[in-house]
């Protein structure tokens, strides 16, 4: 028979529970946090917004994609780097057989970056 101090089981197991549920989030923090915070501190990461610096009026494609330091690795005239894009376009001169680079757009998480290089 029920008393009024009789405990309340089914109480009891809900705060086990909630209990457990803490102390595992609590742990599973704690491991993810000795893991590190995620980012790329290798020597191998690039820098598109260093390559995009170093891209000047009047170069070809060819000494564009030089400059940059590495092939283009999402496309012809594109680069891709932990989320952002770095996209070359070009345009001929009706006098000359090279292309020249017209415009880069770097396309970071955050923002978007287009410049113009074009010279007639």
């Amino acid at each position: 028979m029920k008393t009024p101090f009789t405990p309340k089981t089914s109480n009891l197991l809900s705060r086990r529970r909630l209990m457990g549920h803490v102390v595992l989030g609590g742990a599973a923090a704690l491991v993810l946090s000795a893991c590190g915070g995620g980012g790329d501190s290798s020597t191998n990461s690039k820098d598109l917004v260093v390559a995009l610096d170093r891209l000047e009026p009047g170069m070809t494609i060819e000494e564009a994609i030089a400059a940059i330091g590495w092939p283009a690795n999402a496309g012809d005239r594109a680069w891709t780097d932990s989320g952002n894009q770095l996209l070359l376009f070009t345009k001929g001169k009706p006098y000359d057989d090279a292309t020249y680079l017209d415009v880069a757009t770097l396309r970071l998480i955050d923002r978007t970056i287009t410049r113009y290089y074009f010279v007639e």
